[in-house]
Parts: structure tokens; C-alpha cells; sequence
């Protein structure tokens, strides 16, 4: 197990705002959200450490498995292109069909650490009590230990209990919308575990709560457009004795 770092834990998200009346709402429209991915990129700063870049589940997506890694190898040719780290979620579905019949698309989660490939087409667990796969979910990741979940895993129970076993630096999770008020109790328990970054999508025009502020975490807003914003986290360890009620509540959906 790597060794607690002295220096503040930083992690920048991208939320993406998908218009209400365009084409431009449809993740299948990849050279747009590849455009959006390196606009996103190209604002992060450069520090002493490779930066850490967390996109939504879903913020890419196909509707065939072939399509789907050939989009995820355009992102790893950014990060390496960038010296970056990405965790990024692409789902495979249709927005042809209508949507009550469509069915629930796959969604898969992926991390590169610069060129190199940390995970890699893990796919969301859908059951509560499933196992698959979740003793790889925590890896190096840009000189950390990072967990990587998807949108409901946060209530996978052996998925957490693996993961305070493992004791991750940070926990990404990549949702598609942010969590809402039933997902609070899991999430409390996820931050008792390691602190929790979140990413996720919303049709507001200002980035949502969950997206502003975290407990522990000191939240700024690094380049907004109109179809996105980037806000960098950084983690300070504090006292948890002198934190305020306020500080110390987990992120609430909106």
C-alpha cells in the first residue's frame, strides 16, 4: 500500500450541461464530446504531479462494443498526448428507440494514468450484492490510490466493504446526473472510507451542489462554457473535532 501523501489531494471534474433543444444533448455525437474532453484538458494547470481529470458515466456514448473502444482509445491518446490522467464512462444503447422500451444501457468505467492503462472496460454492476471484478476497482493512479465506481455501484455493500479494506487515497465516483437524497446514507459511508469526488451531467445552467462543494474538499471553478464546467477539488485534512456541521455534511443531490 503506497504511503499517505503530505501534499493536499487535488482532483479536477468535468460536469457536462447537454442542451435542452439541440443534437448537441446526444452523447453518440462523439467529435463533440471529444472536443469538449480537450477543452477541458487544455484548461487544467500544470502542477508538480501528472493532474487528475474526472469525467461523468456515460459522457461518451456508442451502440456497439466495437465503436465504444475505439472512442475509449481516442481518450487514451489524449491523456498521453496531454501527460493527464482520465477517468472517463461510455455507454452502449441506443437513442434511436423509444426510451420506455429501449432498456437500460451498459455503462463502463475506465482510467488512464497518462498513456498508461490503470482500468479499463469495467462494467457497472448492477446488483447490490454482485462481486465481479470488485477487488481491481482500486489502483495507482497519477502517484495515488484510487477506486473507481459507477453511478448506482454506491450501493454495492461487498464493493464497499472491499474497498475500506483496500483504504484507496480518493474514491471517483462517476455518475450520470449526480447522486439524489436516497443515495446520502451510502454516501456518508463511502466518505468515511476515503474522500469521494463526484462527476455527473445536469441540464442546469449552474453546476449543481454536488458539483460546488464536497465535505473536505475546497471547490473552485477553473473554465465554464456552455456546455460544461471544470472545478478542481482539493482535499484538506482537517480536524474533524473543530469541522463545522455544515463542512462536514456529505454532497446532497439536488
Amino acid at each position: 500500500m503506497s504511503p499517505r501523501r503530505e501534499e493536499p489531494l487535488e482532483v479536477y471534474t468535468v460536469t457536462f450541461h447537454p442542451p435542452d433543444d439541440s443534437w448537441l444533448s446526444s452523447a453518440r455525437h462523439h467529435d463533440l464530446r471529444m472536443e469538449l474532453a480537450a477543452v477541458a484538458v487544455d484548461a487544467v494547470e500544470a502542477g508538480r504531479e501528472r493532474p487528475m481529470i474526472v469525467f461523468p458515466a456515460g459522457f461518451l456514448r456508442t451502440p456497439s462494443a466495437d465503436s465504444r473502444d475505439g472512442l475509449a482509445s481516442s481518450m487514451l491518446e489524449l491523456a498521453l498526448r496531454a501527460d493527464v490522467g482520465l477517468a472517463f464512462g461510455i455507454d452502449i444503447g441506443s437513442d434511436e428507440a423509444w426510451a420506455p422500451i429501449a432498456g437500460t444501457p451498459q455503462s463502463f468505467g475506465y482510467l488512464c494514468d497518462g498513456g498508461k492503462l490503470r482500468l479499463w472496460t469495467v462494467e457497472q454492476l448492477r446488483s447490490p450484492t454482485s462481486r465481479r471484478g470488485i477487488a481491481n476497482r482500486c489502483v495507482s493512479w497519477c502517484g495515488r490510490r484510487a477506486a473507481l465506481l459507477l453511478s448506482g455501484e454506491v450501493f454495492n455493500l461487498p464493493l464497499r466493504k472491499t474497498l475500506a479494506e483496500q483504504r484507496p487515497d480518493v474514491i471517483l465516483h462517476l455518475t450520470h446526473v449526480g447522486p439524489n437524497e436516497r443515495w446520502l446514507a451510502a454516501m456518508e459511508e463511502l466518505n468515511r472510507i476515503a474522500p469521494v469526488v463526484i462527476a455527473g451531467e445536469t441540464r442546469a445552467t449552474d453546476a449543481p451542489l454536488w458539483a460546488q462543494r464536497a465535505s473536505g474538499w475546497v471547490v473552485e471553478a477553473i473554465a465554464e462554457t456552455r456546455s460544461m464546467s471544470l472545478h478542481r477539488h482539493r482535499h484538506i485534512e482537517t480536524d474533524p473535532h473543530f469541522a463545522d456541521d455544515e463542512s462536514d455534511s456529505p454532497a446532497a443531490g439536488p
